[in-house]
Formats: C-alpha cells, structure tokens, sequence
C-alpha cells in the first residue's frame, strides 16, 4: 500500500487530503511499523513523545526498559491480533451501555524483561477532533472512555493497559477530547484514563534514526514528507543577545562619580583659634 500512495497511483480516488482520513494515515505508518523486523526501534521513541493531555509529561516516563513491540491493527480485543482482520460486533470494544464500538486503529504491545507487556492503544484524530470512522452523532469522549474500560477489563497474564494516544496530523490534538473522555469516565464513577497527545509529524525524526533505513521505511518518509507533508518542525534555538560595544555597556557608559574623601582633622586651639 504504502509504494502505491507514495508514487500518487491512488490520487485519482482518493480525492481527499490525508489529513481528513486520520485512518488512513494510521493505517500507512502503523501497518508499515508491523512488518519492520524489530519495530521497537521506531515506535518507543515515537510513542514515548506522546505527552499527557497534549501539554504534560512524556509517555517515555513509563516505557523504560522496552525491549520489543508488536502491532496489532483493529484487534477485535486488547491484546488480540487477527491479522488485521476488523472485528465483528461485539467483540472486544464495546460503550458504556454495552452497545458495540469501532476498535481502535492499532494495539501497540510493549515487552520488558521480566515484566508483564504493556498495552497501548492507539487512535487516530482528523483535524477536527474526529476519530476514525466516526459517525456524525457519535460523542468521541464515549468511545475512548469505552476502550480504556475494555483495557481494563481484558487485563491479566497477557499484559496491562498502559495509555491511550492519540495521534493527528495537526501540530497537536484537540484538547475537548481530553475533557470528553474525563467526563464519559466520570459519568460512570470510573477512574481517569492515561490519555496522551501526539503528532504523526514527530514519526518522521524517530524513522530517520534507524539506519540503514529499511526499504519499506524509506518509501513511508517519502509518503509522510514528500505527498503529505507531515514533516517534523525544527525549532531554531532563540539566537543568543549580541554583543555590545564597551562603550553601550551599562557598566561602562554609567560613571558614578567618585566617593568623598575624608577631610584630615582640624587642629583645636584654645580660645576658639584655628
């Protein structure tokens, strides 16, 4: 897939831009990083970029010590990967009714040594705080409520949930989903999610590590930077202050004048004479 969106071959169906099909973009970067022999290698750093709410700590606080990650694209549950297959209703993700909901873009497994693996859900925003395949009507606060429930739920020997990131291609996610999902949780005296903030612009610096690049990471650069224009922003450090001439130099244009010197003592003679 990846080759064909790079070299503009599906341009002509494809009428949209990508960042109005969040999916699709996901599908590009995580379905590439499930075929990469040792995807830990991108997506710790990418993923570990992610910060709490958009605007607190990283995610990389608590992923120290990975050592493998595995990608599961729509599982139909936590920890379940059918080959990418889309589940069927009622398997896995379900709302705070019980009512079915689309899974999430892709499960990411993280493994530690001696440590149960830890799960991170994955979900892809449009521009305008939509999820993926979301309807008109539907409250995006529910269904990320709903898949950290399902997180917790699924929990036990086969790993433990440990965030859920959101991803656009924004220069940061919209923060009413951060409040949305405090609110579908709190609606159900449920605890708060780990939900994190990040952008599918900070993938490009983390790919552009891995050296020698693999083919196939090669060809989702060209993608990501060249027909999408998602590339990582350099921020120029602030230029430092010039340097002054000595003579505009506080210390040096201010001349305070000098201190009074002490006058010697005046001899007193009797009778008053000087």
């Amino acid at each position: 897939m990846v080759p064909v969106l790079s070299h503009g071959r599906l341009d002509g169906v494809l009428q949209k831009d990508a960042s109005e099909v969040p999916e699709l973009v996901a599908a590009a970067v995580l379905g590439t990083c499930r075929y990469l022999a040792d995807p830990a290698r991108v997506l710790v750093p990418f993923l570990g970029r992610a910060r709490f709410e958009g605007a607190g700590r990283c995610l990389s606080e608590r992923m120290a010590g990975v050592a493998a990650a595995e990608v599961a694209m729509w599982p139909p549950a936590p920890g379940v990967d059918a080959g990418g297959a889309p589940p069927t209703d009622g398997d896995g993700w379900a709302d705070e009714d019980g009512a079915p909901v689309p899974a999430p873009d892709a499960v990411v497994t993280l493994h530690r040594p001696g440590r149960p693996a830890d799960w991170v859900v994955v979900e892809a925003v449009g521009p305008d705080g939509r999820l993926s395949g979301a309807r008109g009507d539907e409250d995006p606060g529910a269904r990320l409520a709903a898949y950290w429930r399902a997180a917790r739920d699924a929990a036990g020997p086969g790993g433990t949930p440990l965030a859920i990131v959101l991803v656009g291609t924004g220069w940061s996610v919209p923060g009413t989903l951060f409040s949305w999902t405090r609110d579908a949780l709190r609606r159900r005296d449920e605890p708060p999610a780990p939900v994190y903030g990040l952008s599918w612009r900070s993938f490009a610096g983390c790919a552009a590590d891995v050296s020698p690049p693999p083919r196939i990471l090669s060809d989702l650069l060209d993608l990501l930077e060249g027909a999408w224009g998602l590339a990582e922003v350099q921020v120029a450090p602030w230029p430092a202050a010039p340097s002054l001439p000595v003579a505009f130099r506080p210390a040096h244009a201010c001349r305070w004048p000098p201190a009074p010197v002490g006058l010697p003592p005046l001899p007193f003679l009797p009778g008053g004479a000087r």
